[in-house]
């Protein structure tokens, strides 16, 4: 259940989630972190229903694409739309395609005779659908009744499983997962970007011990994900509009935030619940079908909705990280698990069970009533970190469904960030 959250200032707020769970600092630096990501703008890709999407030399030009959406769940509205301006073969056209979430929808191909005519039709629909210009788009506010911007990565393969499945490199055959686990050195083949054989490597051993070897492979395992998902009952294809920007997960999470305060009213106000929800599957496009959206009007419902977005919100930065990586051509290169370890840009140091701070959180733990048991505790050292941080690894007698940290979830063991005072 989420913490109380009192009304009266933002202050008394903050203090209560300091003394709150787990998951409510979780929550909070994982949406830190988020609103102080770069911002990433891939190349945009052709919707994929459009006739222009399989044509040789055809783009997007430039910038002028876009994904809206609006949920209204009073008037069971929740409906997207998305406008494209193309290019192709020196001809230039406006793809627009809406309907309701989940659905292809209806859909219309429409040529320009010159690229200014191309720009003020684009920008018209824009306007006429947001009540916003597209020059102000960085400064965009959302209207009454009107579709909303939202940061998507639309197009071929734009699936959350797709992402999934970016984890790990591109172009280097993937470990054993005897590899992976123990640490062996062994050969890969690199492959360039065709597919074309290039090189073996020599893997080198990994220089990390077993238990912060498993530690990192857990953090950056595609199959930790699929499970979190699988757990929580998170179907990717209620996702449809494209795979969510770290910007957008953050005004998910803000959302979130004010149903949140919204369901401390005493009593909850059902209309205020229903228009925040509806500005949350706005902002995160959810699939229904054609039921109507429900409203998120309970602390579990909220809850759920809070370990989706941190399940999200893991992958794009582990992606993010994984992306990283380099292709390199020499004949040894460091083990898979000590270059996902590089990229954490940390240093992990396993404690000793006998030492002072492993005995202090150990006392901790049993004091506050947890019936958890500690498997491993790693000291974590980060460049500008002025205080000492602690990873842990627990062991629950029963599963736990709350996040502990930002990167794992599940069952048991489960993972706890420590901050001493």
């Amino acid at each position: 259940m989420a913490s109380k959250r009192p009304s009266s200032s933002s202050t008394q707020h903050r203090e209560k989630k300091a003394k709150g769970k787990d998951g409510d600092d979780t929550w909070s630096s994982t949406l830190a972190a988020l609103k102080t990501a770069p911002r990433e703008k891939p190349p945009a890709t052709i919707d994929g229903p459009c006739p222009l999407s399989t044509a040789p030399g055809a783009q997007v030009y430039e910038d002028y694409e876009c994904t809206l959406n609006q949920t209204n769940i009073s008037a069971n509205n929740n409906k997207f739309y998305i406008i494209q301006l193309l290019e192709h073969k020196g001809a230039y056209s406006v793809w627009s395609r809406w309907g309701r979430v989940g659905e292809v929808g209806q859909s219309k191909l429409m040529p320009c005779a010159s690229l200014e005519a191309a720009k003020k039709d684009f920008e018209k629909k824009f306007r006429e659908k947001t009540k916003n210009s597209w020059a102000s788009k960085e400064n965009f506010v959302a209207q009454p009744g009107k579709y909303t911007l939202i940061e998507v990565q639309p197009g071929a393969g734009q699936e959350v499983e797709v992402a999934l499945k970016g984890l790990g490199s591109p172009h280097q055959a993937a470990p054993t997962a005897s590899q992976r686990l123990t640490g062996d050195a062994g050969d890969l083949q690199v492959d360039d970007v065709d597919g074309n054989k290039v090189c073996k490597q020599r893997v080198l051993p990994c220089t990390l011990d077993k238990d912060t070897q498993e530690l990192v492979s857990l953090i950056f395992s595609s199959d930790m994900f699929r499970d979190a998902m699988q757990t929580m009952n998170i179907d990717v294809k209620k996702m449809p509009l494209g795979k969510l920007s770290k910007q957008q997960i953050a005004r998910g999470f803000e959302a979130l935030e004010e149903l949140e305060a919204a369901l401390q009213e005493q009593p909850p106000q059902a209309s205020c619940l229903e228009e925040l929800s509806s500005r949350f599957y706005t902002i995160v496009p959810h699939n229904f079908g054609r039921a109507r959206p429900p409203p998120i009007n309970s602390p579990d419902l909220l809850r759920a909705k809070k370990d989706m977005l941190l399940v999200l919100a893991d992958i794009e930065v582990a992606q993010s990280l994984q992306a990283q990586k380099v292709k390199e051509e020499e004949k040894e290169v460091p083990h898979p698990l000590d270059q996902d370890y590089a990229l954490l840009c940390c240093q992990l140091s396993l404690l000793d069970s006998a030492s002072r701070e492993y005995q202090l959180i150990q006392n901790y733990v049993t004091k506050t009533g947890h019936n958890l048991c500690i498997l491993n505790i790693w000291q974590v050292a980060r460049a500008g970190e002025p205080l000492a941080v602690h990873l842990s690894r627990m062991s629950a007698s029963k599963p736990t469904t709350s996040w502990s940290t930002g990167a794992c979830f599940g069952t048991a063991p489960t993972w706890r960030w420590w901050r001493p005072s």
